[in-house]
């Protein structure tokens, strides 16, 4: 055995630099009704896709937004090319 001191690696450089994170929306206008709006927590329904039933907005970054659809998961939607419609509530 060595009686040879160990020592821990110098740290690796700082990597490629990373975007920072978007900061989250809480409301998205719709691009065809500029008047209409969703939020956070609305109820929707994808009108191209109605096999996914109903979904629940989770997030929402520009045109960019997170539903949570009762028979498809998690999906990411944009606005501007899968438009989505607010459920009426009773």
């Amino acid at each position: 055995m060595s009686d040879r001191k160990t020592t821990s690696a110098p740290p690796a450089p700082p990597g490629p630099q990373q975007r920072a994170p978007r900061k989250c929306d809480s409301i998205a206008t719709l691009p065809d009704d500029p008047g209409a709006r969703l939020g956070l927590g609305m109820i929707v329904r994808a009108p191209h896709m109605p096999e996914w039933g109903l979904g629940q907005i989770q997030s929402i970054t520009g045109m960019r937004v997170t539903v949570d659809f009762e028979h498809a998961g998690k999906r990411v939607m944009f606005l501007d090319k899968a438009p989505l419609e607010p459920v009426e509530e009773d």
